[in-house]
């Protein structure tokens, strides 16, 4: 007798359903459209006044291109990086004259894995906002 017998396999056929969501394409055609393009670029920053070297990372989300067209630019800096630090280099580096810097520090969660604790990374963001008219374009 046979428990789990074998059927052939027929193609299943999905019906075409308009998609309500923005696909990739759009959503990156919307941005260079905007004069923005963002990729996962990361500079290396060292700057010989503050003795610190570290890198500034873009954060590529649907936020951050919302911020940005407010003139509010996203990236990761080690935990380690003052205001300072990243106003200074982001002027240096993009030749903007950034008004204020806010960081906001996130702290790692705790994730159980085999029935091991572990934790995630602690991590740094930095908002950086910039005059009117101005722009950073990170290729």
């Amino acid at each position: 007798m046979k428990l789990f017998s074998k059927k052939p396999k027929t193609p299943t056929v999905v019906p075409d359903v308009k998609k309500e969501k923005i696909s990739i394409k759009e959503a990156t055609s919307a941005v260079k459209n905007s004069k923005l393009v963002i990729t996962k670029a990361e500079v290396k920053v060292g700057i010989p006044g503050l003795g610190v070297t570290f890198t500034l990372k873009p954060r590529v989300t649907e936020k951050s291109a919302l911020l940005a067209e407010r003139n509010v630019y996203v990236f990761d800096v080690p935990k380690e990086a003052t205001k300072g630090a990243i106003a200074k280099a982001v002027s240096t580096i993009w030749k903007v004259h950034p008004t204020k810097v806010a960081i906001i520090r996130n702290a790692g969660k705790i994730k159980i894995a085999r029935g091991k604790k572990g934790r995630t990374r602690d991590t740094k963001k930095a908002y950086v906002y910039l005059k009117k008219g101005e722009k950073i374009e990170i290729v």
